[in-house]
């Protein structure tokens, strides 16, 4: 995802600041560089996550930092 251009879901995220915090700090990364809050059964991805970049962009987009 493009700092200036946030996808769909980070505009989503950008109205409910709850949300994107929470997912923030949920999905932070762990001793080996993964997703702490993307834990499976299988290995977690290479942090940042998907959601963790939505989040961020979510964060900077409600923040003014970038438009939507």
């Amino acid at each position: 995802m493009s700092d200036d251009c946030p996808g769909p879901l980070a505009r989503m995220l950008a109205d409910h600041p709850t949300l994107y915090r929470s997912l923030l700090a949920e999905h932070q990364a762990d001793d080996y560089g993964r997703c702490a809050g993307c834990r499976s059964a299988t290995l977690a991805p290479r942090w940042p996550c998907g959601l963790a970049e939505a989040a961020a962009a979510a964060r900077r987009l409600a923040e003014g930092d970038v438009e939507a």
